[in-house]
């Protein structure tokens, strides 16, 4: 009974890390100017990027913006997923300096839960 109980732990123990590991995004330089390699990116993805980097970088780096996703963790130490993702996006639409309409907003949370699945692999 015993040996079965530190089996099933251990079972858990590997699938709970695995569950938690990330894998990288191919990026490109480092610091604020970071950037993602798009050129395995579905064609909407890649029409996306342009504007997504020019938008965000308005109030942070690219730098802030990949490590959350590669890390799935916000630098406060939040979880980021697809719910965050939603809930960054609402937050994003209503910063007046942002300069982000309601379609871009759309395309911006389209992209960043693609980038997540993207980690994910």
């Amino acid at each position: 009974m015993k040996q079965l109980v530190i089996t099933a732990c251990l079972a858990l123990l590997v699938v709970g890390s695995a569950t938690l590991s990330r894998a990288e995004l191919k990026t490109v330089g480092t610091g604020a100017d970071m950037g993602v390699d798009i050129t395995s990116f579905p064609a909407p993805m890649k029409e996306i990027y342009p504007l997504f980097n020019k938008k965000c970088i308005k109030c942070h780096g690219m730098d802030r913006t990949y490590v959350t996703i590669q890390s799935g963790m916000t630098p406060s130490g939040a979880v980021f997923d697809s719910a965050a993702v939603d809930a960054y996006g609402a937050k994003m639409l209503r910063k007046p300096d942002a300069d982000m309409t309601k379609p871009e907003v759309k395309k911006f949370v389209e992209f960043m839960k693609f980038l997540l699945e993207e980690a994910a692999k």
